[in-house]
């Protein structure tokens, strides 16, 4: 399957409803997502003062890897990642979207039994339309906390932001995964994968 596989199957599937399961609390009638502008660059101040074990920023102009913890992967996705698409693919409207217009990712491979003592933290700027992707790996009994910031340069900004995240937890690994936006949310997962 291609990116443009994706675009086809974007353009072809409908909106989710509220008879969905995962959509029953969101009505989207009345929302369309091509309506927004491509994302723009735009200074953000991050809302988070934290000591970090690593640190990227994403924009409408790539991804900058300000700090990367020794011996972890902590860089740029690459398209032909293995790990890509396999947990989650094109078979719902807006992760086709992601599937086929994703600019900028970032990969995470925590090795196998490496403890983070601090954070890793991404900060990404929410303009306009941003389709973003990130594949994070704790390998076996490795031990790790990731915080995704989302920020716009303004309070009235309007924008899309359609991300994926794909966590691969190995045996004995800890994967802490919290994403902040007008409000904390944290998923925990110990030795699971998946």
């Amino acid at each position: 399957m291609s990116r443009s596989d994706a675009l086809a199957a974007y353009e072809k599937l409908p909106l989710p409803d509220t008879t969905e399961e995962h959509w029953r609390f969101t009505n989207l009638r009345g929302f369309d997502p091509d309506s927004f502008e491509g994302a723009a660059s735009a200074e953000i101040e991050t809302m988070l003062d934290l000591d970090v074990a690593g640190y990227a920023t994403v924009t409408a102009d790539g991804i900058e890897i300000e700090k990367a913890p020794e011996g972890v992967t902590f860089a740029p996705l690459p398209e032909e990642h293995e790990r890509l698409y396999s947990l989650v693919g094109w078979d719902e409207k807006f992760a086709a979207h992601n599937a086929a217009l994703w600019q900028h990712g970032l990969l995470v491979v925590v090795p196998k039994g490496v403890e983070l003592e601090k954070p890793l933290y991404v900060r990404i700027s929410a303009t306009g339309q941003t389709f973003w992707r990130l594949v994070v790996v704790a390998e076996e009994g490795a031990r790790a906390s990731l915080i995704e910031e989302y920020a716009s340069p303004a309070p009235d900004t309007e924008a899309y932001s359609n991300a994926v995240t794909e966590l691969f937890v190995e045996p004995a690994a800890k994967l802490e995964y919290a994403v902040e936006m007008n409000r904390l949310i944290q998923l925990q997962m110990e030795g699971s994968v998946g």
